[in-house]
């Protein structure tokens, strides 16, 4: 390659007689400038090295001029463009980057002093591949230095500060850095450690990251907010752990409201919200929670092992596909879904605040369920046909399959499920274990508050729709077998939440088909509501019980929040198993109780088309139909 000499003074840089050897430098040539002043203005290639002289200077008006190695004693103007400086550099004169222009450093080892010392920079100066800007232990503040830009560069051994106004600092390596200010970055790797404080130096601090946060070796990050800013369509956010385990240390809150995987070894001691609707964390190496995961309505959360030795609450949905071990807590809360497709280890609770647990492998699930007692719980065994359902010693549900199988699961020893009953259904994916909540858990409103059917006695007083306080004359109890019954007389209907008004019912309401509530004046049969959606027939496996509340007369009392008629005898009080309770009582004969004076819808087709429309629009409101009407 040659070596060239400028000559034309203030003139242009692609003019050949502009240069001593009367041609313009190709690329990889030496350029010494002496002095002069040549302008840039076209693309000229990358030069092998330049030399600016004490009476030299150098003029960049055009972003395709790339230089290597660059000594420079006199003054270097960047009006635009990205000039690389590779290999060496000596500035012992002046560089002023305007605003728009840049000062690209690749392999090249820096100090703070390089990117001071007689540089103006209105622009950017960017640390890039393989430079590194190593701030000896002391502290480097943007504000003083300007705007710096990070592109697969290092930089090391020191403390950052930023006013705020500094960009994204893109991607690369920061070597055991403590950075003041909120940090934003595209893809960094963390070597030796990584501090971020907030803008007064206190913690904690805010890191925000664009694609990826890589931590290579073993290390703890503490005191900081993560927030992901990913874009799911070029794969989301990625946290790797390269080698080693990184810790997550108990003062970290890292949200999640976008899809982030992670990668190796990581415990978490801190709280990771999984939010919003494309909130997604996928566990792709291996996880250990000490602290809490929360995931949100909406979000998704999923793993293969688990090991969760703290708090895991899921309003969203989670799907753990590995082995469940720790001895933490699973709670599902608001219609949460969990699945747990391996085993579950004997020190995990799973506690069903409300939600559906599914079991993919029931036989191996070891662990203790948790308040399991609302209408809105559920236990799915994926893949099984369940036949009969017991609670035995213990709280132990013992399941039998239709092959023969005995399933345990274990419930909440402590609990107490004194007249509830379990209830088997076919839901095409298995079968789903409930709480018959008509029986035990359906609220009836008292003078003293709600309390279960079940507990009701011949004497409590209820209240009827009109506030009055009444007292109850008789509960009847009836026995039912799935499978020797009616399905059309005798199934229960389940009453969606908020199906027939707003907040009525409060909760699913489980009554028997011929079960009547007031609805727009008139006394309607559960199983003339019946639309599919918010109101259907359930499909009970095994055998139920219903209860029957009778007053002095045919009354309104209101049960989940819904006016529901009392027990009124228009059959036969013999039905029930009870009945030698009532005979006891008060004799084989009884006067037949007069109904209310209402008219009585039976059938789907008395039901008025206002009432089915309205009850149509509810089923779409709370999402259960595309089209109810």
């Amino acid at each position: 390659m040659a070596t060239v000499h400028w000559s034309g003074g203030d003139g242009d840089w692609s003019v050949a007689a502009n240069w001593l050897e009367g041609a313009v430098p190709q690329p990889g040539d030496t350029v010494v400038i002496d002095s002069g002043n040549p302008h840039v203005t076209t693309n000229v290639g990358a030069m092998g090295s330049i030399t600016v002289g004490t009476a030299g200077a150098l003029t960049v008006q055009t972003s395709g001029f790339f230089s290597g190695p660059l000594v420079n004693h006199g003054h270097i103007d960047l009006l635009a463009g990205q000039p690389s400086v590779t290999g060496s550099y000596v500035n012992d004169g002046t560089i002023d980057i305007h605003p728009g222009a840049g000062l690209f450093f690749g392999a090249i080892a820096l100090t703070p002093t390089d990117l001071s010392d007689g540089i103006t920079n209105a622009g950017r100066v960017i640390v890039g591949t393989n430079a590194h800007l190593d701030l000896g232990g002391g502290t480097f503040d943007l504000a003083a230095y300007g705007r710096l830009e990070l592109s697969f560069g290092t930089i090391a051994n020191g403390t950052i500060v930023d006013d705020g106004t500094n960009p994204p600092l893109q991607r690369g390596t920061f070597d055991a850095i403590v950075y003041q200010g909120d940090l934003d970055i595209g893809d960094v790797t963390v070597v030796n450690g990584l501090t971020v404080l907030n803008a007064a130096g206190g913690a904690p601090g805010t890191l925000n990251i664009g694609f990826a946060l890589t931590f290579s070796g073993a290390g703890t990050i503490d005191n900081v907010i993560i927030n992901w800013t990913a874009n799911d369509a070029t794969g989301g956010g990625q946290m790797t752990a390269a080698t080693g385990t990184t810790i997550l240390g108990p003062n970290v809150m890292m949200n999640a409201t976008v899809r982030v995987t992670t990668n190796g070894s990581f415990i978490n001691q801190g709280q990771i919200d999984v939010t919003g609707p494309r909130g997604r964390l996928q566990v792709g190496g291996s996880l250990e929670n000490e602290g809490e995961i929360a995931v949100a309505a909406g979000a998704n959360f999923t793993d293969t092992d688990l090991a969760n030795n703290g708090t895991v609450e899921v309003y969203g949905t989670a799907v753990l596909s590995g082995t469940l071990t720790g001895d933490g807590v699973i709670a599902l809360r608001d219609g949460a879904t969990v699945t747990l497709n391996g085993a579950t280890g004997a020190s995990q609770t799973i506690t069903l605040v409300d939600g559906e647990l599914r079991l993919a492998n029931a036989a191996a699930f070891d662990g203790t369920i948790a308040d399991f007692n609302g209408a809105d719980d559920a236990i799915d065994l994926l893949n099984i046909t369940a036949v009969t359902v017991l609670l035995t010693a213990g709280n132990v549900l013992a399941i039998t399959t239709a092959a023969g199988e005995l399933i345990n699961l274990r419930l909440d020893p402590d609990e107490d499920f004194s007249g509830k009953t379990f209830q088997l259904t076919q839901d095409g994916t298995g079968t789903e274990i409930t709480v018959a909540c008509f029986l035990a858990g359906t609220g009836v409103a008292t003078p003293e508050g709600e309390r279960g059917v079940e507990t009701l006695a011949i004497g409590d007083r209820v209240l009827t729709v009109d506030g009055r306080s009444r007292p109850v004359r008789w509960i009847g109890r009836q026995a039912v077998a799935a499978p020797f019954t009616d399905a059309l007389r005798h199934h229960p209907v389940r009453i969606a939440a908020g199906a027939l008004a707003e907040g009525v019912p409060v909760r699913d309401l489980h009554v028997s088909p011929e079960h009547a509530l007031l609805i727009d004046g008139l006394l309607v049969e559960a199983g003339a509501l019946v639309n599919g959606a918010s109101v259907v027939r359930t499909n009970p496996v095994g055998a139920f019980v219903y209860f029957h509340v009778e007053l002095d007369d045919h009354a309104l009392i209101v049960a989940e929040g819904t006016a529901a008629e009392t027990f009124v005898d228009n059959v036969t009080r013999r039905r029930f198993d009870n009945y030698p309770e009532y005979e006891a009582l008060f004799g084989e004969s009884r006067a037949r109780i007069p109904e209310l004076e209402l008219p009585r819808v039976k059938s789907a087709r008395q039901l008025p088309g206002a009432v089915r429309a309205r009850l149509a629009h509810r089923a779409v409101m709370l999402g259960f139909v595309a089209d109810a009407a």
